[in-house]
């Protein structure tokens, strides 16, 4: 492949990235009154950073050292009838 339209590509991607992350930051304190009070599910496996992503979302800082979760031996089902 030539090298040209791989610099190419490159810069346009800076471009668009670029575009993105300005869009972000000017908009940064309307994305934040809109989330306020939502509440959010965050799913997935063991140590992928969920606890840290959610104490993120609620103090805004991301904890120095990893504490493991305790991990629950019995479910909780509540009766709906």
């Amino acid at each position: 492949m030539p090298v040209i339209p791989v610099i190419v590509y490159w810069i346009v991607g800076g471009i668009i990235t670029a575009a993105g992350g300005y869009g972000i930051y000017s908009k940064w304190e309307d994305l934040v009154h809109w989330w306020k009070g939502k509440r959010i599910a965050v799913i997935g496996a063991r140590e992928t950073g969920k606890t840290h992503l959610i104490k993120f979302l609620l103090i805004g800082s991301i904890p120095v050292e990893y504490e493991q979760d305790v991990l629950h031996k019995t479910l909780v089902v509540l009766n709906r009838e």
